[in-house]
């Protein structure tokens, strides 16, 4: 999994990727930085289309399964939310273009379960404003889902992805959403469950074991960037920050543990 990378980026960092025999790659945003101030779906096919006809991407996206969530420069502009004037075209493009479980008509969070893993995308532009990151309908639907003990009952490991990571500044004025769902991801941290809070956006790697995260004792993985300049986005971190380009994360899951 990773975050960032140049538009139309050929670098070897995507190869490396594919040599990792991975079962599939998480992006977690900013695929390109075409930041479309336009309502034009065409422009959006533009942007699909010079990532997945660059050589190396290529290869990468059609070997192995990938499950994409936008960030900003690739559903708008920099720091671009809800009121983005190119939020159609995205959502239009997005759905066209990318493989994707099911989402809602006007987002693009989704689940998926692979083995005893649960994996929840989270959308953090569609719908966000000054006063939530989520929006309503996401935030029911995200605790509703932690909440479904025929699901949560058979999974023993909750990874929680989205294109902002949970300890970056971003996320302090959407606090009250952030500990609330922070609540059942505590919960299942103590019965023993592996719980990640996975992020990209910050040009930076990063890993803490629960020591550092004010929210509880579950693990905080940052990823990233592919190919972008490095810089440092929020956090403190056992491991890291390492702020280096070419960067990407493996996790390798074990039944019952890691």
């Amino acid at each position: 999994m990773a975050s960032c990378a140049k538009t139309s980026s050929d670098s070897k960092i995507f190869t490396k990727i594919l040599e990792q025999d991975l079962d599939f790659f998480i992006q977690m945003g900013d695929l390109h930085y075409m930041d479309i101030a336009e309502n034009k779906v065409e422009l959006f096919y533009e942007g699909y289309s010079r990532v997945f006809n660059s050589s190396r991407q290529k290869q990468l996206y059609s070997s192995i399964p990938i499950v994409y969530t936008y960030d900003d420069h690739d559903f708008g502009e920099n720091d671009s939310d809800s009121f983005n004037i190119a939020k159609p075209a995205a959502l239009e493009a997005y759905n066209e273009w990318v493989p994707h479980y099911q989402i809602p008509e006007n987002g693009i969070y989704q689940y998926f379960i692979y083995g005893q893993s649960i994996i929840i995308m989270l959308d953090v532009r569609t719908f966000r404003n000054k006063e939530k990151m989520l929006g309503n309908d996401q935030m029911k639907w995200v605790q509703q889902l932690l909440e479904d003990s025929s699901i949560m009952s058979q999974i023993s490991n909750i990874f929680l992805v989205q294109g902002v990571h949970w300890l970056e500044d971003d996320w302090d004025i959407y606090d009250e959403e952030r500990k609330d769902i922070s609540v059942l991801l505590q919960k299942y941290q103590k019965q023993n469950k592996q719980v990640f809070s996975i992020g990209g956006d910050a040009h930076m790697t990063g890993f803490d074991n629960g020591y550092n995260n004010p929210l509880g004792d579950y693990h905080i993985l940052v990823s990233g960037p592919m190919d972008k300049a490095n810089s440092c986005k929020g956090g403190e971190f056992i491991y890291g920050p390492y702020m280096e380009q070419n960067q990407f994360t493996t996790i390798q899951v074990q039944e019952n543990n890691f």
